[in-house]
């Protein structure tokens, strides 16, 4: 298995967590596409983590 289902599998099964998988990877990386400056990456990342939270 891979570590997203590891984890995944930690959550629930070993500690009864309600846990919703999101793969959102293609989200992160189609925002930070083109975008080199640190600080703007951080605030997108920030921003779509809320956005990718609250769905």
């Amino acid at each position: 298995k891979g570590e997203p289902e590891q984890v995944v599998e930690v959550f629930r099964n070993q500690m009864n967590a309600n846990l919703i998988y999101v793969d959102a990877a293609d989200r992160f990386l189609d925002r930070l596409s083109g975008v080199s400056d640190p600080e703007k990456k951080r605030k997108i990342i920030g921003a779509e983590f809320i956005r990718v939270f609250e769905e």
